[in-house]
């Protein structure tokens, strides 16, 4: 299986961040309005206007953290800004409630669905009350609570509501325009992981002739769509057109490397798990190492973006039987992602599992189990119970179990 980069899921959850942010969507005949202004005149008063400035600021600091995937700096200054307008403006006020829905944004960065999916039908019911059911501010937060549903692997609630937003923004942007694109990619990648293929492709490709007209074909941002169809060509098992197509990426972030540096590392880490998942282990390792130097260069050490790359150079030499190796790399994976999200986020309890699965290859039973059981109480906080991959942990335990009683 092709292991996807954390890096594409802080992009996206920066674009949805940034859908209901301060400028919220409005139709081409509704211009935003800035919020100390209209605030202003629904107080009338200089300390309120100075505090929704305030406000106003701490969300400019709240976005900038959000863009790094730095959630825990930017969960209190949201909270603050919240706090204000819920004072100030009143809950129901749809600025209050763009901020709520901002706060549900980073509670999913955070592995926090559960506070996420609160926060974002709260800012729902609210928006559909005071703005009406079909304006665009409700559509952004369809987008945000489907997200949630699709982490949940609960597909068809996921679809149900981009759908919803989809035609939201249909009529009030037409066919063609820029704000259709996140959700354009969302659904696609709804219909990518149900199998539908074929839908997938067309919503991509969609969404790619907007992105590529609003900033051109060669634009990070048509970049990383393109991306996205490749991943979709190796989960089709068209191995040669996944890989034509990542090297084209990789061709064209060459001729360009300061602008796109971060696109050309997610492509090679792409490449290399598509090379892994075809068993051509030497390239997959070497196309990793490329990615990882790159990302050594531009970003930190700890930053959540390497973490990914360890993680997939783990999977391979797992499979190399390089068992060491591996639990060094899962190991610097681990510590990176509870720096970045906590420790009880999704991505650091399936790594744990990973983790405690080397240690089970190794006939290390006791260190194995400690890891499971570590894994699965953090997902059974995040998940219900009947999700998959709450199931293939708990399989994975019980038969680790069951062979070190017969190792007894």
């Amino acid at each position: 299986m092709t292991l996807l980069p954390r890096k594409q899921t802080i992009l996206l959850l920066t674009a949805l961040f940034l859908m209901s942010c301060t400028t919220r969507d409005l139709p081409k005949d509704q211009p935003a309005e800035p919020v100390a202004k209209k605030s202003f005149q629904i107080k009338g008063k200089d300390s309120e206007l100075k505090r929704l400035n305030e406000a106003g600021k701490l969300s400019t600091e709240v976005e900038r953290y959000v863009r790094q995937g730095k959630y825990n700096q930017a969960e209190p200054l949201c909270k603050r800004a919240l706090e204000i307008k819920e004072n100030i403006l009143g809950k129901n006020h749809p600025e209050t409630t763009t901020t709520l829905s901002n706060m549900g944004v980073i509670y999913t960065g955070q592995g926090r669905l559960k506070k996420a999916e609160l926060a974002f039908k709260t800012a729902l019911e609210i928006k559909e009350k005071t703005l009406g059911e079909n304006h665009p501010d409700v559509a952004s937060v369809l987008n945000n609570l489907a997200d949630i549903y699709k982490k949940k692997r609960g597909y068809q609630q996921a679809e149900t509501l981009l759908k919803r937003a989809l035609k939201i923004k249909e009529n009030a942007f037409g066919e063609k325009h820029i704000k259709l694109s996140v959700t354009l990619n969302n659904l696609a990648l709804i219909y990518k992981e149900k199998g539908d293929y074929e839908q997938a492709e067309s919503l991509f490709n969609r969404s790619l002739k907007i992105v590529k007209e609003e900033f051109g074909k060669d634009s990070p941002e048509s970049m990383m769509m393109l991306v996205n169809i490749a991943e979709l060509y190796s989960n089709k098992k068209d191995y040669k057109k996944a890989e034509t197509l990542f090297k084209s990426i990789l061709k064209t972030a060459k001729k360009n490397p300061g602008k796109y540096t971060s696109q050309q590392a997610i492509t090679l880490n792409n490449l290399g798990s598509l090379y892994l998942s075809q068993g051509k282990l030497k390239l997959a390792e070497s196309t990793y190492k490329k990615s990882l130097s790159i990302k050594e260069k531009i970003y930190k050490k700890d930053h959540y973006s390497i973490a990914n790359t360890y993680s997939n150079l783990a999977a391979l030499y797992t499979q190399q039987k390089k068992y060491k190796q591996a639990e060094k790399m899962l190991k610097k994976d681990i510590d990176i992602t509870s720096k970045t999200f906590g420790r009880n986020h999704p991505d650091v309890a399936w790594s744990l599992s990973k983790l405690a699965g080397i240690y089970q290859i190794q006939k290390k039973y006791d260190e194995a189990a400690s890891l499971y059981e570590d894994s699965l109480e953090i997902i059974y906080k995040l998940f219900p119970k009947n999700n998959p991959g709450i199931r293939m942990i708990e399989k994975q335990y019980n038969a680790m179990l069951l062979e070190r009683g017969k190792k007894k």
